[in-house]
């Protein structure tokens, strides 16, 4: 779970599609849901992030929040900030 955030934001054309349905697939929807919020403020240009974002809104998904600074920090280490 920790990779996820540093390969979406590294990696531009990125099938949010199959990430979403393999989130519910496996439960973890809630967590990407946190992810997504974290990387839209933490990552300038990921305006590609709130159509997913918006449809784990519609589906009335419980966001898990994600640890911003642990992330922002990562983020950093691999030169993506």
């Amino acid at each position: 779970m920790d990779a996820i955030p540093i390969i979406l934001a590294k990696n531009k054309k990125t099938s949010y599609d199959l990430l979403l349905f393999l989130a519910r697939r496996y439960n973890f929807e809630g967590k990407i849901f946190g992810i997504f919020k974290a990387l839209r403020n933490l990552v300038h240009g990921m305006t590609n992030i709130d159509e997913p974002i918006r449809l784990l809104e519609a589906m009335k998904i419980e966001e898990i929040k994600a640890n911003a600074k642990v992330m922002k920090e990562k983020l950093k280490l691999y030169n993506v900030t």
